[in-house]
């Protein structure tokens, strides 16, 4: 790559994004999840979302077995949780507390939004797998603001105006 690989890291870095955790329920080892920022809506009909994930990942032989997933957006009161799921190794990740979703997804309480997936298809790109993810139920806590990430630091949104024609 002629490309400077920290210069590449700082410019993509320049596009804030929200901050999620991608859960599964490991047959072996329970629920499992990771902190994403690579998530992406892909289709309303039909709904479809994707996420990446690093091929190297511990956690990509869990997600790539498993029928149903989990895509949860951090509120603004999850930082911990954020950290929590960032952290490598599996037994951080036990101390979290899930709830099987009615279709057998774990989810985290406090999000600003869940998605229940069912995977339907993944691809793999460079260093990481797309996975392609059929929404099949979904869920927004209107009172919760989003965690966002950009440039290396958390941040929280504020509304500069109304998407609203002004009169």
């Amino acid at each position: 790559m002629s490309q400077d690989p920290q210069a590449l890291r700082q410019t993509l870095g320049s596009f804030a994004t929200g901050v999620a955790v991608a859960s599964v329920l490991d047959p072996e080892h329970g629920p499992l999840g990771l902190t994403i920022n690579a998530f992406s809506s892909v289709s309303l009909e039909p709904p479809l979302i994707l996420w990446c994930l690093r091929r190297q990942s511990r956690a990509a032989a869990s997600f790539l077995s498993a029928d149903r997933f989990a895509i949860q957006v951090l509120s603004r009161q999850q930082l911990d949780v954020c950290r929590l799921f960032a952290a490598p190794g599996h037994a951080e990740r036990k101390r979290a507390r899930f709830t099987l979703e009615r279709h057998g997804a774990p989810l985290i309480d406090g999000a600003a939004a869940w998605l229940a997936c069912r995977r339907k298809s993944h691809y793999q790109e460079g260093d990481h797998l797309i996975l392609i993810g059929e929404v099949l139920a979904a869920h927004h806590d209107p009172a919760r603001q989003p965690l966002v990430y950009w440039r290396g630091q958390y941040h929280q949104t504020h509304p500069l105006a109304s998407l609203e024609p002004q009169p």
